[in-house]
């Protein structure tokens, strides 16, 4: 009989009835590289001692040593220990770590740029809808019924508004009008005759990325056409297509909130790419690398101390934080991280199926209830991708792990319990988007029922597919599962009663093979791929719509699925992070 680790629950901690709703094996298989020693716990902490809520410090990126996926799963978790922790003096202002004076929140600009908002805890933090998961050319993604990704180019339209595809000679032809035939989509011109869509002009994807399609909406239902101009069957969870609003579950105490976003970024992110730009003219050189080393890290404090800012621990090096939140009905600060700030607001049509957007914001009180924690480290200008999430958020799919009796563990699908984005004992089918963002800002219905809470459910419970190693260094997904089930266990195990932090746990971690330029994720049959750690990385709050199904491997659903872009060829550039080149500097040149 499997012994599973009673921990803290989201609903109940929310304040919903108080059923058990998340847990986690506590028998695992050690890999005594990835158990978080008594001493090293308490030398994360400031003090050197455990306390409630207590500051800990950052990882030393510089002195990281990458010896084995535990060493890249310690450096996450206490990442996310000291991100969360009250912001010491040193850091100013108050509430968490990524919110201090440290840190920049990236907001966006009227002119379609990106800016650092300074001194976020001393500012109205505006929290907005992500329109959708972006790719490495910045589209939006979805993936289809194979589990393989797709960008998704934007549709042109007519001076009639019609919508318009290339045709067979390439050059863009109007829709007069779309039906479905035998089941399969029919588009004609104007003169009746069938359009034969031809994409191949567009710019083809390199090996193991994401390709390009194209989605037009037929009757009430989008259609995407591959670069041949055949149209692919989606996943399931893709009903709308591109650009997935996540509603959560109606009651206390969230009430049915939508999910809302935040990105941040660290002191040395924000002087660095300050210093980068600023020295040319705006722009970012193609050979532009994030920062692993002192001898990288050396210029970027000097020049920060020369328009006088002294980081307080830039041996973190480059962070960016990406955070997702729900409304709660009043604060509770021992159940979970919390923050004030302004959401925007909408008015539901009669029929429910249009949010209109009013244009106005109100002040909220809102729950974390996952984050990214993404840090550059020793050898890995790629970054290390981390994923937190609050317990209860969503019910996992079956996975299996390796026990303290080296006996291969099966863990069913349950839904029992409450969840934040799951019904009470939730039912298929799952990960079905029923919400879009549309531009103007409104949130419109992803199909012909109306606007309504989905259920979501966690397709790869620790970041590997079922039945598949997702990484070199372990023999299968149980293996993985079992390493990254320990690490959990043996953090949460030493967090102290009543520390918000105990509420959290580890999905997983993903990276490159040595740092090198990703190029899918690895299997045992794609052993050259570089994507490793738990290469089936996902978070439900961020990636919903985006899982793919428990099962199946895919070259491209985990991080690096879209932060893969790089002009160069053997070492991975800035351009893996989807902000850095719509940042502006912290200040002009002439500063």
């Amino acid at each position: 009989m499997k012994a599973i680790r009673s921990t803290a629950l989201a609903c109940a901690l929310l304040g919903a009835a108080s059923v058990h709703a998340q847990t986690i094996p506590s028998d695992p298989m050690q890999n005594p590289d990835c158990v978080v020693s008594q001493s090293d716990f308490a030398g994360w902490f400031a003090s050197g001692t455990p306390t409630v809520n207590g500051v800990v410090k950052p990882a030393n990126s510089i002195q990281f040593q990458p010896s084995s996926n535990c060493a890249f799963y310690k450096w996450s978790e206490q990442m996310f220990m000291w991100l969360t922790s009250p912001a010491p003096s040193s850091y100013g202002g108050s509430g968490p770590v990524f919110n201090s004076n440290a840190f920049y929140q990236v907001v966006s600009a009227s002119n379609g740029s990106l800016v650092f908002l300074p001194n976020p805890s001393n500012s109205t933090l505006k929290f907005g809808l992500r329109a959708a998961q972006a790719g490495a050319h910045n589209l939006p993604v979805m993936l289809d019924s194979k589990n393989v990704l797709h960008e998704i180019k934007p549709t042109p339209k007519s001076k009639s508004g019609k919508q318009m595809i290339p045709g067979a000679n390439g050059q863009l032809v109007e829709i007069a009008s779309a039906k479905f035939v035998a089941g399969k989509p029919v588009l004609l011109d104007a003169k009746g005759k069938q359009i034969k869509p031809q994409l191949r002009a567009m710019l083809a994807p390199r090996s193991g990325q994401p390709s390009f399609v194209e989605e037009i909406k037929v009757g009430n239902r989008s259609v995407f056409f591959d670069e041949s101009g055949f149209p692919i069957d989606t996943d399931q969870g893709q009903a709308g297509g591109s650009k997935g609003v996540l509603v959560g579950q109606n009651g206390a105490p969230i009430n049915g909130s939508l999910v809302y976003y935040a990105t941040f970024t660290n002191d040395v992110f924000a002087y660095y790419l300050t210093q980068v730009k600023n020295a040319n003219g705006g722009k970012t050189p193609p050979n532009t690398f994030f920062p692993t080393s002192a001898q990288d890290l050396a210029p970027i404090v000097a020049y920060a101390q020369a328009h006088g800012v002294k980081f307080p621990d830039p041996e973190a090096l480059a962070i960016e934080v990406k955070t997702s939140w729900v409304q709660v009905n009043g604060p509770n600060p021992s159940q979970y991280v919390s923050l004030q700030g302004v959401v925007p607001t909408y008015t539901p049509s009669a029929d429910g199926m249009i949010w209109k957007a009013t244009g106005n914001y109100k002040a909220v009180t809102l729950a974390l209830v996952g984050i990214h924690v993404v840090g550059s480290l020793t050898n890995h200008p790629e970054m290390a991708w981390s994923t937190f999430e609050l317990f209860g958020s969503a019910p996992n799919a079956a996975y299996q792990y390796v026990n303290n009796q080296n006996q291969t563990i099966q863990v069913p699908q349950s839904t029992t319990g409450n969840w934040l984005f799951c019904q009470t004992n939730c039912q298929g089918p799952f990960n079905v988007q029923l919400a879009n963002y549309k531009n103007p800002p409104n949130i419109t219905a992803a199909t012909t029922a109306p606007i309504a809470p989905s259920n979501t459910l966690r397709q790869k419970a620790f970041g590997a597919a079922y039945g598949t190693a997702p990484n070199a260094g372990v023999t299968s997904d149980a293996q993985s599962n079992s390493e990254v089930i320990t690490t959990n266990d043996t953090v949460l195990n030493q967090i102290l009663n009543g520390d918000v932090r105990r509420n959290y746990y580890m999905i997983g971690s993903t990276w490159t093979t040595s740092g090198a330029v990703p190029n899918g994720a690895y299997s045992p049959q794609t052993p050259n791929n570089t994507e490793i750690g738990t290469s089936q990385l996902q978070n439900v709050t961020m990636e919903t719509y985006q899982q793919g199904s428990s099962n199946t491997w895919s070259p491209t659903t985990n991080c690096f699925g879209c932060h893969n872009q790089s002009t160069n060829p053997t070492k991975t550039t800035v351009e893996v992070s989807h902000i850095w080149p719509y940042l502006l500097s912290l200040f002009p040149p002439s500063n």
